[in-house]
């Protein structure tokens, strides 16, 4: 099984209250072992502007696209670990309606 993150996109603030926060939509494929079928999926990844300066460190103050792109692809991790093979993902699709669903409050 192969796990592929096709897209990332930053998603604009639903409420512009607290403009500090990011977020990003997640597209991407579980492809099964004989890579003939596969299965798309799609979550939103939320954080802050301190928890990427504090993953940043002394580099936060001249942080580029890249870097935070890397550091949703880490956050991206706690998602695809909930999968545990091509045919058991139940688990895993319901957390991402529910992340879908949290942003859209």
């Amino acid at each position: 099984m192969e796990i592929k993150i096709t897209k990332r996109v930053k998603l604009h603030e639903v409420n512009n209250d607290m403009c500090h926060n990011f977020y990003f939509g997640v597209y991407g494929q579980i492809i099964n072992d004989a890579r003939t079928r596969f299965k798309r999926f799609h979550f939103v990844v939320w954080f802050d502007i301190f928890e990427l300066f504090e993953f940043l460190g002394e580099e936060a103050k001249k942080y580029t696209k890249q870097d935070l792109l890397n550091y949703v692809d880490g956050l991206s991790v706690w998602y695809t670990d909930l999968i545990h093979s091509y045919d058991n993902c139940k688990e895993f699709y319901e957390e991402c309606n529910r992340s879908i669903d949290n942003y859209n409050r």
